[in-house]
Formats: structure tokens, sequence, C-alpha cells
């Protein structure tokens, strides 16, 4: 929690920090105004023959004061905490891009982002709020009951300490059964979209039963997850209601045995039990608080130490850029199946990685590039006319270059704001365009518009396009064509990357010509 802490303080500016203290003075101020209603309505109560009306008016303008400050709180809190769950996502999601992630549920981690991080919201304007001021209110309380009987605070006192440790537990064991409900929860969404993903798939083969099996059950397991935490949460409620029960009642026993022993006078005991009624709410909010906190615990350190933890997921040595002409140079590179001692990639080649499936091919590529830590080893990345990795290489793999949902204009603009003409010459060389040449580009990229080699061949046209590129790198890009478009592709790239340099992993051997150059990973 003290990680968790530090991580509020350390993403929070100046001006957040003193616009929550201002609303933790707003909330103080309006529990310190509702600590003089006993006061007064026991003040009431002694002089009803000849109570003064006027002094309503005073009731009346410290309720409005406990209003206005109370909203006021409220609002600036809110506004606090939503700032900081903006700034929490924007940090987190950074920290995913920039780390190497590697066989990740990324639904889950989606899900995470955005529901986990509304915890810290509720932290910051409920949960820390409520608990701080609760705590200053019941101390007074405290003080002030003292200050009128000794003997009969020390025995509540004992109750409520009680209280507290009861509750620590309960919201220790209901924040175990949110983190399991939301882990079963998101391997069940995991599950649909990759069911949702090969339907087809599934249809042709007959597998709809099997398909359909294995999600029930895990929606089963959904519902009695569900059932059990329901009853935690009922036998939770009986036992914070019981818990209240008891300690009234016990407080009810010594008061009375207190003004039988006349140890208290009558109006001393009116503003005592005031004074308890009004601390009720104080412990209550207390309880709730302390159960929520530990519950999010949970939550939130399993969200912080998947954070946290991406930062091992680096690669052991980033790749060194330099300026000294175009080329890639690898030495000592290992992943424990391949060992390179030393390759040199320069321009006017074209280079074909070959090997078997998962010998580590598309791995390495990662590693020239910096996202992976999979292979040792050292990497150094020459460009002769930039500085940045994001000018000088192109790079297209099968599964992360279309942005769904955009037209086919946004996509190929993504890296430059190329004219219209440009575009329209790219595709028409890539074979996309249609009769419909004007409605070509405001076409929406989706599975359901375009076939799955039409998305190719925009993810390489947008490759195409970037023609500062001094290195091209093309991961698997004809496993969605048929071999003439392959064919007609692989030979604009080729025409394109004559003074640079080109590296292909395929396995379309018909492709391969007797000048490129191969590096077989084995």
């Amino acid at each position: 929690m003290k990680k968790i802490v530090f991580t509020l303080i350390n993403y929070t500016n100046t001006k957040d920090k003193l616009l929550w203290c201002l609303g933790m003075i707003f909330m103080l101020v309006s529990s310190i105004v509702a600590l003089y209603y006993p006061i007064i309505f026991n003040h009431i109560l002694e002089c009803i023959p000849k109570f003064d009306f006027d002094e309503l008016k005073i009731i009346l303008l410290l309720f409005l004061v406990h209003l206005l400050f109370i909203s006021l709180s409220l609002y600036i809190l809110g506004i606090t905490g939503e700032k900081y769950v903006k700034k929490i996502r924007i940090h987190i999601i950074e920290k995913y891009l920039k780390k190497y992630i590697k066989d990740i549920n990324y639904t889950e981690l989606s899900s995470r982002v955005i529901y986990n991080s509304e915890i810290f919201s509720e932290l910051i304007s409920q949960q820390i709020p409520k608990l701080i001021i609760s705590s200053i209110q019941l101390l007074i309380i405290i003080y002030i009951i003292l200050s009128i009987s000794l003997k009969l605070t020390s025995l509540i006192a004992m109750q409520v300490i009680i209280v507290f440790i009861i509750s620590s537990i309960l919201g220790k064991k209901m924040g175990l059964f949110h983190l399991y409900y939301q882990n079963l929860i998101s391997k069940i969404n995991q599950s649909l979209t990759e069911i949702f993903e090969r339907r087809m798939l599934i249809h042709l083969n007959g597998t709809e039963k099997k398909e359909k099996m294995n999600i029930f059950s895990k929606l089963h397991h959904l519902y009695i997850l569900s059932k059990r935490i329901l009853l935690f949460n009922s036998i939770q409620y009986i036992i914070k209601q019981l818990m209240i029960i008891g300690v009234i009642g016990l407080t009810v026993y010594f008061i009375n045995k207190e003004i039988s022993s006349d140890n208290i006078t009558n109006s001393n005991v009116r503003l005592y039990i005031m004074y308890c009624i009004q601390m009720l709410p104080a412990i209550m909010t207390i309880i709730e608080e302390i159960t929520i906190i530990v519950d999010n615990h949970i939550l939130l350190t399993d969200l912080y130490c998947q954070v946290e933890s991406f930062s091992k997921n680096k690669a052991d040595e980033v790749s060194q850029i330099v300026n000294n002409g175009t080329f890639i140079e690898l030495n000592n590179l290992s992943n424990g199946k391949v060992n390179i001692n030393h390759y040199l990639f320069s321009p006017s080649n074209v280079y074909q990685i070959i090997g078997i499936s998962g010998i580590g091919k598309s791995t390495l590529i990662e590693r020239i590039l910096g996202f992976s830590n999979l292979y040792s080893g050292d990497v150094k990345i020459s460009f002769e006319s930039t500085k940045y990795m994001s000018d000088g290489i192109s790079y297209y793999h099968n599964k992360q270059n279309i942005i769904v949902g955009k037209t086919i204009k946004e996509n190929l603009k993504y890296f430059q704001n190329y004219e219209d003409k440009e575009i329209l010459q790219v595709l028409s060389l890539f074979g996309i365009i249609t009769d419909k040449r004007d409605d070509i580009l405001n076409t929406i990229v989706s599975k359901e518009n375009l076939s799955t080699g039409q998305l190719a061949r925009i993810a390489l046209a947008r490759e195409f396009l970037k023609k500062e590129a001094e290195i091209t790198i093309l991961d698997e890009p004809y496993s969605h064509l048929d071999i003439n478009s392959a064919k007609k592709i692989d030979y604009l790239f080729r025409e394109k990357c004559k003074n640079s340099i080109l590296i292909i992993i395929s396995h379309k051997r018909e492709l391969f010509r007797l000048d490129d150059k191969i590096l077989e990973l084995s």
C-alpha cells in the first residue's frame, strides 16, 4: 500500500494537491459544523417551555453552511480524482507501449487499464477523504464524550477497535473474491473474442458443441462465484448489523448502569446519547471505507505489480543508433536456440531470413527494433540521413499494421500527410483500386468491408509510401496474398529498395532470387 500511496503523491502535481487539500478543508468544516447539532438540540430540550424560536435561525444557518461546504468538497474532490485517473491511465498506457510485452492477454490488459484505474478516483475523491474526516470527527466526539464520562467511553472504544479488526478481515476476504471474479471475467471475454474471430472455422469443422461447452463451463463458474460473493455480502451485512446492534446494546446497558449509580446527570446523558448517535455514522463510514480500501488494495496492488513488472521486460541492450552510412550489425546474438556471432546487413541487398517455425525469426526483428529481450547480444543500426529509427525504418508485421475503424486514407496517412493522388497511384499498383475510385479512400478498414488480402495490401502500401526509409523490414508480407499478387508486390519493394536495405521473412521460396542474401536461423 505504501508504494500505491507514493504513486498517488508522485503523479499529482502541486496544484492538484492544493485543490485536494481545499476539498478536505471544506469537508472538515462541514463535519465540525455537524458536531454542534447535539449541543443545540440538547439546549432546545432543556428550554422547551420558554424556547426562543429565533434560535431556529442559527440551526438553519448551520445546516446551510454544512450543506454548502459538503457539496463543494464532494465536487472538488471528485474533479481531483478524475484528473488523477486521467494521468494514471496515460502513465500506464505509456508504460505498456514502451515495454516489450510477450504472450499477454490484451483484452484483460485493456480492461485493467480502464476499469482498475477508476479505483484510484474513488480512493482520492471518496475513500481516503471520508476515512480521514470521519476519523477526525470520531476523535473529536470521543474527546467530548470522554469529558462527559471516561468509563463509558473506554468501554465503547474497546468495542470500536474490535469492530475495526473484523471489518479489515472482511474487506480483505472480499478483495480476494473480487480479484478472482475480475480475472475470470477477463478470461471469458478473451475466450469469446477468440471464438467470434474464428467462428467460420468452428462452423466448418463442426466444433460448435465443444466451444459452447468450454465457454458455458466458464460462465457456470462465473455464476457460482457470483453466488458466493452475494452470499458473502449477505453474511458480511448481517455481521456488520449485529456489530452495530451489539455496540448500541452494550452502550445503552453501560449508560443505564451509570445513571443508576448517579455518576452522570440526565442532561449529560442526553448529550452523551446524542453524540453516541452521531458517532455511529462516523463509525459506519470508517468501517465501510476500511472494508472498501482493503478490498480495492488487492486490485490496486495487482495492477501496480503488473505495470512495474514490465520494466523487467525491456531488451537487455537497446539497439545502438549511429550515423555512419546505412547498415545493421549483429554481434554475439543468442536466444538459446540460435547463435549469430556476426552479421552485417548492408545497402543494395535483399536479405531473406529463413528457419523453422518458432526458431525466432520475428523475435530477431523485434530485437533489432529494440522491442524484445529474448535475444542477448549487441545490435548496431546506422542511418545515412536520419537520427531516428521511426524515420529510417519501414516495418511491416502481418498482425500489427492495420488501424481498424479508420478509413483507407487515414491508414495510409498514418506516418505522413501524402497527397490523395499519390495514395491512389500506390493503391493502383497494389491492386486495391476498384471501379469506385472516388470512394476507395473513404472506405472504412474492417474485416466486413475488405478481404484479408486487401487488408494486407493496404498495410504493405503504407510501408511502400514511406520513401525516406533506409531500411525496410517485411515480416510474412505475402502470407495472405495469391502468388501473382505476391510476385508483383515483391517486385515493387525490390525496385523501391535498390539503394537501401530490404529484409524479408517469408516462406514463399519461389519468390527468392539467386542474388538474395540468406540468413538461416538454426
